[in-house]
């Protein structure tokens, strides 16, 4: 019978631990300034301007001092902490992120990240390594985006020039994106869809494909393998 009991007991303890060590919570930081942002955690990512930068966390599943967040130089970095190894399938992560400026979104592994404001600026690199996804709007006069992996972006918004590079399968969906130039290189079975309005050059190294839309009167177009160039207009 006190065996029993002591069971019991034991199990009720567990219960309760396992009920309050993986709820959720919730925390805010504040950062110093930074206009680069690299993301290499799970986890859906809001980013919105404001005068004041700073970082809202919630998560559940995981404990919040296992998400570091670290501004060197002008780079924020929100990773997991050194040695921690997230194996638990039911983790819940959250993040809204605060930025006085922005000219570069990186992210490795499979976050998925919204712009809910308009990212505004000379120059924006966008780079996703992984099977992440972004999201947003921008009018920027220079942009890069890369993907490595199965990765997509979804951009509206204007840039002067465009540059576009594929490594993989990766996405990229930009046709509500007005610009007057735009380079894409593709390497693998990725795609991308964009406006350009004066000229276009698109390289293909395997089965990708590029669908444009707009008349550019200067068109190169080089391709190796079953990939194609096409108008959609």
């Amino acid at each position: 019978m006190k065996i029993h009991t002591k069971i019991l007991g034991i199990t009720l303890l567990l219960a309760v631990w396992g009920s309050t060590a993986y709820a959720q919570n919730t925390e805010t930081r504040n950062l110093s300034s930074f206009s680069r942002v690299s993301i290499g955690i799970s986890g859906d990512v809001e980013l919105r301007e404001g005068s004041q930068s700073s970082i809202k966390i919630q998560a559940s599943g995981v404990d919040l001092n296992e998400i570091e967040t670290e501004v060197l130089g002008d780079k924020l970095r929100i990773r997991w902490k050194r040695g921690y190894r997230n194996w638990r399938r039911r983790t819940n992560v959250k993040i809204w992120l605060t930025y006085k400026s922005l000219r570069g979104v990186s992210v490795s592994g499979s976050a998925d990240v919204f712009a809910k404001s308009v990212i505004r600026g000379n120059d924006l690199y966008l780079r996703i390594s992984g099977s992440g996804n972004f999201e947003g709007q921008i009018a920027v006069k220079n942009l890069e985006t890369r993907i490595s992996g199965s990765g997509r972006l979804d951009i509206s918004g204007s840039a002067n020039s465009q540059m576009i590079g594929i490594s993989g399968s990766g996405s990229v969906r930009a046709f509500d994106l007005k610009s007057n130039s735009a380079e894409v290189r593709i390497s693998g079975s990725g795609n991308a869809r964009l406006s350009v309005k004066d000229a276009l050059t698109a390289k293909i190294s395997g089965s990708g494909s590029v669908r444009y839309k707009g008349n550019p009167p200067r068109i190169i177009s080089k391709s190796s393998g079953s990939g194609s160039v096409r108008s959609v207009n």
